[in-house]
């Protein structure tokens, strides 16, 4: 399983907030998943985390919003299961550990007002929603998801990212080893 966090200019307005959430957020990730499997999708704006996080992989987002750096990251990814999180995101174990214990299936981290800020989706879809985010790019990624199951049939679950305190036993072991 790879990682894919998606960064974009209008996040920039409020930097210091977001590099000291991003500071943890790495870290929580480096833990749980590992350093090689991070990958950052982010445009200039964002020349800092070159030096706050030379470890990890970068990709270019040219047009600078979430759904063109979510597809080229994708395509960078194409080959493995990949976790895709909004660059606004504030992570906890709790909410990753409620995205990957569905780990055999797609699922999107959801919210009244549609996605949360975290999808986990599997190797065999990869293509298919970057297929997707190809017909939605300037759009948003609840486009995008939605194209996935109305144009190729794809089941997406929707998890809830208010459900209670879930364990760390309750993951699936694979998703880890992925």
């Amino acid at each position: 399983m790879k990682v894919l966090i998606v960064l974009y200019s209008r996040l920039k307005e409020n930097k210091e907030k977001l590099y000291k959430t991003w500071i943890s957020n790495i870290n929580l990730l480096t833990r749980m998943v590992g350093i090689d499997n991070l990958y950052i999708s982010l445009s200039g704006n964002f020349i800092e985390f070159f030096d706050l996080f030379p470890n990890l992989c970068f990709v270019n987002n040219k047009k600078d919003n979430f759904s063109y750096g979510a597809y080229i990251g994708l395509r960078k990814l194409r080959s493995n299961d990949v976790l895709l999180i909004d660059g606004n995101a504030v992570l906890s174990k709790e909410n990753l550990i409620n995205i990957l214990k569905n780990a055999g299936d797609n699922a999107v981290a959801k919210a009244k007002d549609g996605w949360a800020f975290m999808s986990y989706i599997l190797k065999r879809d990869i293509d298919y929603l970057i297929k997707s985010f190809e017909r939605c790019v300037d759009g948003d990624i609840n486009e995008g998801i939605n194209l996935l199951r109305k144009t190729f049939g794809i089941e997406v679950k929707d998890i809830n990212m208010n459900a209670g305190k879930i364990r760390s036993e309750d993951i699936k072991e694979s998703a880890l080893e992925r």
